[in-house]
């Protein structure tokens, strides 16, 4: 196992702290509020539950083994403005989730950005399947499909996919009434529709 520093851990558990910042000052205050260097990066909820001040999930589960990953992105038009989700399941409970904007885009690179901010959220190592309604992602990793467009993000989903132990793809068909699937979908959906 390898040595990490205090910064490493902190900037692990919640993307806040720069990893190589020098810890001069880490306290542990009233009602588990945490600060590094005299700014908080944590603190507690009334439940206890660690909560983000840039208002993003913090995880406090192991990511390492038993992860789904489900993805989805929408475009309105195609090209026009898009959104990608992903929202991370572990023993049936959602343990994160992130959505993002393009203003001019594709369904493809929507639904493509959707896993690769997926899988670069969990750290490094861990054994996670992939589900996805998107057939030319499955297809193409599964049965080597001719990459002809969206070089730059399948580079990207490339070098995501080799950070982790196993992955593995799986396609679920959109629009069904599949619960997570839904979900991300709504999520991708409001990306866009929130701007419009």
């Amino acid at each position: 196992m390898s040595k990490i520093t205090v910064c490493q851990l902190i900037h692990a558990l919640s993307g806040v702290a720069d990893p190589n910042e020098a810890v001069t000052r880490l306290d542990i205050g009233p009602h588990g509020r945490i600060r590094l260097n005299g700014r908080d990066i944590m603190a507690a909820d009334e439940a206890g539950d660690l909560e983000d001040p840039l208002g993003r999930d913090t995880l406090a589960v192991d990511l390492s083994d038993g992860i789904e990953l489900w993805t989805d992105g929408a475009c309105s038009g195609n090209p026009g403005p898009g959104g990608w989700a992903y929202c991370l399941v572990k023993d049936g409970q959602k343990v994160g989730e992130d959505a993002g904007y393009a203003p001019e885009t594709t369904n493809n690179r929507m639904e493509m950005q959707g896993v690769i901010a997926g899988l670069d959220r969990l750290h490094a190592g861990a054994t996670v399947t992939v589900r996805t309604d998107s057939q030319l992602i499955v297809d193409t990793i599964q049965k080597g499909w001719k990459r002809k467009k969206n070089c730059d993000l399948w580079t990207q989903l490339d070098a995501a996919i080799a950070r982790h132990d196993q992955v593995t793809f799986e396609h679920v068909r959109g629009h069904k009434g599949v619960h997570w699937n839904e979900h991300v979908d709504q999520l991708a959906v409001a990306q866009y529709q929130q701007r419009q």
